[in-house]
């Protein structure tokens, strides 16, 4: 089999567009909160719990894709920063953010706002809608692609 020329560069797209687009979401996003307590890895537990009130670590960790330790640190330090509280309910936790988690969240929101539209930039309005439904696609079969491991 001879791959052409496209599907090398496709290959290559593939494997380290990707890790591209993180490192310059967490550059962005650390520059964007320098001089705040908030981290950059910090910011999908506060906006997954702002969505789930309520939601347990065995819960994040379906929506997060981190480790149930990871899970478990993150989650302590945004309890000991204030921004979210563990309503336990028994042994299962029951994660709400408190008031100032709330005030976090808005700063959370502009940042993935200004990120989304600093990423997407490059994309007509059509090809914004269509990229948003091949990411949905994708995160999809991924689910599937998981509980097959």
């Amino acid at each position: 089999m001879v791959i052409s020329s496209d599907d090398a560069q496709f290959d290559k797209m593939f494997t380290y567009i990707p890790n591209r687009i993180g490192k310059w979401l967490k550059t962005m996003a650390d520059e964007y909160f320098e001089g705040t307590e908030l981290r950059s890895y910090q910011v999908p537990f506060i906006i997954a719990i702002s969505e789930h009130e309520g939601i347990t670590q065995k819960e994040l960790k379906a929506l997060i894709p981190c480790d149930k330790s990871r899970i478990s640190v993150i989650v302590n330090e945004l309890i000991e920063m204030g921004f979210v509280e563990d309503r336990c309910a028994g042994r299962q936790t029951a994660l709400h953010l408190t008031e100032e988690g709330r005030v976090v969240l808005a700063t959370c929101k502009i940042f993935t706002d200004l990120a989304k539209h600093k990423l997407t930039s490059c994309f007509t309005p059509e090809e914004k809608v269509i990229f948003k439904s091949y990411l949905k696609r994708l995160d999809e079969h991924l689910d599937v692609l998981n509980k097959e491991l």
